[in-house]
């Protein structure tokens, strides 16, 4: 196993804590922001040059923007908030 591979085995690792890390919050999420936040936080204290979407310049011809990046791996993370009023296909775009 090669070190980027490793790495990466660490971030699936921590955004798979991601639903045991919520069972400590006092109140439900209700916005893509807060899942952001969560994951921000999880990731950050991993990795110190984690970026949020804000600081990142834009990814493709679409002007898509990533919600992190991991300048340093070459990774981009996208979160999606998802719930009864979600429409999967609009996810998939």
């Amino acid at each position: 196993v090669d070190e980027k591979e490793k790495q990466l085995n660490i971030i699936s690792s921590i955004l798979n804590r991601f639903r045991a890390c919520c069972s400590y919050l006092h109140s439900d999420i209700e916005s893509e922001i807060e899942v952001q936040d969560i994951i921000w936080i999880m990731l950050r204290s991993n990795f110190p040059k984690v970026a949020r979407e804000e600081t990142l310049r834009k990814f493709g011809l679409k002007s898509y923007r990533p919600d992190f990046g991991l300048p340093d791996m070459k990774v981009l993370i996208e979160v999606k908030f998802i719930n009864e009023k979600t429409n999967p296909k609009e996810i998939q775009e």
